[in-house]
């Protein structure tokens, strides 16, 4: 009965994916379900010989899917955004903007350690891309300049992943191939033809990026022991073993502290000594109370967290959150309702930067996603802020502003 409910989620999530014209926020949603729940089900059978499909777990996790396909996800604010009118003179404004914001950042990494980057490297990029997408489908009145944009797109990719290249670099090449992707196949004709081959070449990426993170790792290794991949193999057999050790009475749940942790993850531990800790760190005593490295912590879904939390009301309470998660992102990018250019620009953003981070809410639950979604939107927003700020003065945006354009219907 498991297999039959997984492979019909696999089927319904197939389904969806192929039917999203562009690459949008259904298509995200399904490709960090591929990484963190479809290939771990099945290379979990090798690696953790405990690991068994559970009913009501994989019934969970159908029922986020449900929850998400079920509320028609469209990138409506971006398309309403492209048809805002600005002067070229704005346009090259932005331009030299971004150029230099990108030799500040460099300038930057070079002098440090560039680790105070991570966090909003991919909202600049994300901005780039944007701006990007802006010229190009105003080509006609801005002629060349896309092609900066993408040039500067380019050469920000490999600034960002060589400078900051870490256990953190696999994250941030997932994240900035996805940003890309988003944007580029609003331009892109056979968009599903290379949403296939993304799809199909995902499994080679990740058994690649286990090798390049364990050095000890091969491609057999990985397959056959998880070495270098665990840390996407383990969220799903710790959903597993939560789920029996929680209705077998085994542990005792945190009856919500680590939502506790997440909600207030900005408040510091000196100050509040007391303060729970994420989930990730709440499991260690669980499974791995040997491990002393103060910097240690497990992923168990967001499946997981809910269990680990309120034990089988997890259940629901996890595709519950997860569609909370959505509807704001849907409310960033797929609202209908007019916007100011200035905010629309901001919200797009946000969008953008919380669906990057929809793999890590599979992944970890709330704390991860939250937390550095919040703290890179935080550093990035005087950026943000300075590279809209220019098209003030604009008569013509200032008139659309007045009067928004109505929304398209972008699928």
């Amino acid at each position: 009965m498991a297999l039959f409910i997984f492979l019909l989620h696999l089927a319904l999530c197939t389904y969806h994916y192929l039917k999203e014209k562009t690459f949008g926020i259904a298509s995200v949603y399904v490709l960090g379900l591929v990484v963190f729940y479809f290939l771990p089900a099945g290379l979990n059978q090798f690696v953790y010989p405990n690991f068994a499909l559970l009913v009501p777990v994989e019934l969970a996790w159908l029922a986020g899917s449900v929850a998400i396909f079920s509320m028609r996800l469209r990138m409506d604010a971006v398309e309403q955004f492209i048809r805002y009118p600005l002067s070229p003179r704005k346009v090259q404004r932005i331009r030299i903007g971004v150029i230099l914001l990108i030799l500040l950042i460099l300038l930057y990494g070079v002098l440090t350690d560039g680790a105070a980057l991570r966090m909003f490297t991919n909202i600049i990029f994300s901005v780039i891309c944007l701006w990007g997408v802006y010229a190009y489908r105003n080509r006609k009145r801005y002629t060349y300049r896309w092609f900066t944009f993408a040039a500067l797109a380019v050469l920000c990719f490999i600034i960002f992943y060589t400078l900051l290249w870490t256990g953190f670099g696999r994250m941030m090449l997932a994240r900035f191939v996805i940003t890309g992707f988003i944007f580029a196949s609003l331009c892109l004709r056979r968009v599903r033809l290379l949403k296939i081959v993304g799809l199909l070449s995902l499994p080679v990426f990740i058994f690649i990026a286990g090798v390049l993170r364990d050095r000890e790792a091969t491609l057999q290794t990985a397959f056959a022991e998880g070495e270098g991949i665990k840390s996407i193999l383990s969220p799903m057999m710790f959903t597993s073993e939560l789920y029996k050790d929680m209705r077998d009475n085994r542990l005792e749940p945190l009856y919500g502290e680590s939502y506790v942790a997440t909600a207030l993850f900005f408040v510091p531990r000196a100050l509040w000594p007391g303060k729970p800790p994420g989930f990730g760190r709440a499991m260690v005593p669980w499974y791995t109370p040997t491990v002393r490295h103060p910097g240690h912590s497990l992923a168990g879904t967001h499946i997981g967290e809910a269990i680990g939390n309120f034990k089988l009301f997890g259940l629901v309470l996890g595709p519950f959150l997860l569609w909370l998660y959505f509807r704001l992102i849907q409310y960033a990018l797929c609202t209908k309702r007019p916007r100011r250019f200035v905010p629309q620009v901001v919200w797009i953003i946000i969008g953008i930067s919380l669906l990057n981070s929809v793999s890590d809410f599979l992944w970890a639950g709330t704390f991860t996603p939250i937390s550095r979604t919040v703290i890179g939107l935080v550093q990035a927003c005087p950026f943000i802020l300075l590279l809209v700020a220019v098209r003030i003065g604009s008569p013509a945006a200032r008139a659309v502003e007045q009067s928004p354009p109505a929304t398209s219907s972008l699928r």
